[in-house]
């Protein structure tokens, strides 16, 4: 397995972490080129994260900041990857 791949998995596992630890009622699936198997060094780690209920727009950007939040201070996500 080699390494990009590895660090991309190890991503996708902050992102659940960072989800569960701040007790949302949510699924993650990974998307993308991850998810069709086609990863490479440059690649970035798509995730959509679905919530059990409907939010309006402001709730979703404060859970969406505080997911990050939580990936970056709490489980090395790099301050500076890529999220959409």
């Amino acid at each position: 397995m080699n390494r990009s791949y590895i660090d991309h998995i190890n991503y996708l596992r902050m992102w659940r972490k960072a989800v569960k630890e701040i007790g949302l009622c949510a699924e993650e699936y990974v998307v993308g080129g991850a998810a069709e198997n086609r990863l490479n060094i440059l690649s970035d780690i798509d995730v959509a994260i679905v919530l059990c209920e409907e939010l309006d727009s402001e709730e979703i950007k404060r859970i969406r900041r505080e997911i990050v939040r939580v990936a970056v201070d709490r489980y090395g996500l790099l301050w500076d990857y890529p999220v959409e």
